[in-house]
C-alpha cells in the first residue's frame, strides 16, 4: 500500500507499507540500522532513503531477506519501525523487563518476544538513563595497589597447574583478580558506580605512574556434539569402532570423571541411544559452571540493573562489552587528533595509517593494548564519548631510529 512517509528529520519520500513482512526482514532491517550507527554516527532519527539505499548497494549476501523488497518498501518498512521504538523508548524503563518469563501475555513479556525489532539505541537510552541515576555521589572514588610483579612471577607455575584446582587457595594469592578482590570485597557496590567510567584508581607497586584511565583498562565439545547427531552412521558396527567403550561420562575441567546419568559409567554409547548421550553431554556443558555464574550475576547485579539486561540480544550485549574484535580503521581514523606540527595529509601519519592497516588483527589488537590498556575500540562514534586518539611526534635530537614509540595510555596516545 502506498503511502506518503515523514522522517523524523522532516524529509518526505514515498514509501510502501508492506503488509505481511517476516521477522527476518524487520530483523535484518534493525541490524543494518544498528550498523551504520556504529559505522558513521548516525542516529536512526537522521537516517534518509540513501542511507537505506548505500547500505544495500551489493551486499544481498548480508541481508538476503531485506534485499528483495523494493527501496520505497524498505523505507516504509523502517518509519513503522521508527514510530514502535519511539514510543516504546518512552516508557520502557516502566516496563517489567525483568520479571518471570512465565507471563508471556503481559507487556514485558511482548517486548522480549520482540526484542530483536527494537534498534539498539533505543535500548541504550533507557539503559544509559537508569544508569546514570544509580551513579555514586561520593566525590572520591577507591584507590587499589596492584603489585603486578607478583602477579607475573606466579603466572607460569599456575599455567602449569591450571587444569587443577589447588587445594591451597594462597597460591593464587598473587594474581592480579585475587588482589583486586581482596582490595575491595568489603567495598559498598554503590561506591563502584562511577559517572566517569572508573569504579576505582590504580596504583602500581613499584610503578610510578598517574591513573587517568590506563592503568584501569589494564586491570577476563561442540564437534562432537554435531558429529553425533548429524553424521548418518551406516551400522552399529562403524559407530562401535568410531566410539570404542564410550560410556555415559566425560572430563570436567579438573580432570574428574563425571556420570552423564545415574551408574552412567556402566552404560554404553551405542548407536540406538547416541542422541540421548548427546542431549545429556550437552546439558551437562551448559550447566557445569552454574554456580561460578550465579556468583558473577550476584556481583553484576551489585553494580547495574540486571533486569534489563534481557532486553538486548547476546550479540548485543556482547558487542557493548567486548567491542568488536577487528580494528575499525576509517572508526580509528576519525578519531584522531594530530599535534599542533603535522596533520593527516603528513608523510609520517601516512606512514604510520599504512603500516597499522598492514598489521595482522591479534597485532592491531595489541597496538590497542599498547597506547590505550584495552584491546578492542568502542563499538560505535558514539561510544567514544570525550575520548580521541592523539598522534604525537616526538622531538629529538638524535636519530630517529634509534628510539621506540612512547604511550600514554591514560591519555590514548602514541
Amino acid at each position: 500500500q502506498p503511502v506518503h512517509c515523514v522522517a523524523p528529520n522532516g524529509e518526505a519520500y514515498s514509501g510502501v507499507f508492506q503488509i505481511g513482512a517476516s521477522r527476518q526482514v524487520d530483523e535484518e532491517l534493525v541490524h543494518m540500522v544498528n550498523r551504520l550507527r556504529e559505522t558513521s554516527g548516525r542516529c536512526v532519527t537522521n537516517l534518509m532513503v540513501a542511507d537505506i539505499y548505500a547500505s544495500l548497494h551489493g551486499k544481498h549476501k548480508d541481508y538476503p531477506y531485506l534485499s528483495i523488497f523494493p527501496i520505497p518498501a524498505i523505507t516504509g518498512r523502517l518509519d513503522v519501525l521508527r514510530a514502535i521504538n519511539m514510543r516504546l523508548a518512552q516508557c520502557l524503563m516502566f516496563v517489567g523487563i525483568g520479571l518471570p518469563s512465565a507471563q508471556p501475555d503481559w507487556l514485558g513479556g511482548i517486548v522480549l518476544q520482540a526484542k530483536s525489532c527494537l534498534f539498539l539505541e533505543t535500548k541504550m537510552h533507557v539503559w544509559k538513563k537508569i544508569w546514570s541515576e544509580s551513579y555514586s555521589v561520593e566525590r572520591s572514588s577507591e584507590v587499589v595497589s596492584i603489585n603486578r610483579h607478583l602477579a607475573f612471577k606466579a603466572r607460569e607455575s599456575l599455567r602449569e597447574t591450571a587444569h587443577v584446582l589447588q587445594p591451597d587457595v594462597s597460591v593464587y594469592y598473587p594474581t592480579v583478580f585475587v588482589q583486586l578482590w581482596r582490595e575491595l570485597h568489603c567495598t559498598p557496590p554503590g561506591l563502584l558506580r562511577r559517572s566517569d567510567g572508573k569504579s576505582w584508581f590504580t596504583k602500581f607497586k613499584g610503578e610510578p605512574s598517574i591513573d587517568d584511565g590506563g592503568l584501569y583498562r589494564e586491570t577476563t565439545a561442540t564437534t562432537t556434539l554435531r558429529y553425533l547427531r548429524l553424521t548418518a552412521f551406516d551400522s552399529d558396527a562403524m559407530f562401535a569402532s568410531i566410539f570404542p567403550d564410550q560410556s555415559f561420562t566425560c572430563i570436567n575441567e579438573q580432570d574428574q570423571l563425571v556420570e552423564l546419568i545415574p551408574n552412567g559409567a556402566n552404560v554404553r554409547v551405542t548407536l540406538a541411544n547416541r542422541f540421548e548421550y548427546a542431549d545429556a553431554l550437552e546439558s551437562y556443558r551448559l550447566h557445569q559452571f552454574d554456580e561460578a555464574v550465579a556468583c558473577i550475576r550476584n556481583g553484576l547485579a551489585s553494580i547495574v540493573q540486571v533486569d534489563l539486561l534481557p532486553m538486548f540480544t547476546w550479540a548485543e550485549l556482547e558487542l557493548l562489552v567486548c567491542g568488536r574484535p577487528t580494528l575499525n580503521l576509517a572508526l580509528l581514523r576519525k578519531k584522531t587528533e594530530y599535534s599542533p606540527d603535522m596533520d593527516m595529509q603528513d608523510t609520517l601519519v601516512e606512514r604510520f595509517w599504512r603500516t597499522l592497516a598492514g598489521f595482522t588483527s591479534d597485532e592491531q589488537q595489541l597496538f590497542l593494548q599498547f597506547v590505550w590498556g584495552r584491546s578492542r575500540l568502542p563499538f560505535s562514534e558514539v561510544d567514544f564519548g570525550s575520548y580521541t586518539f592523539k598522534l604525537v611526534r616526538h622531538m629529538s635530537p638524535s636519530n630517529p631510529d634509534e628510539y621506540l614509540p612512547v604511550a600514554h595510555t591514560c591519555f590514548f596516545q602514541v
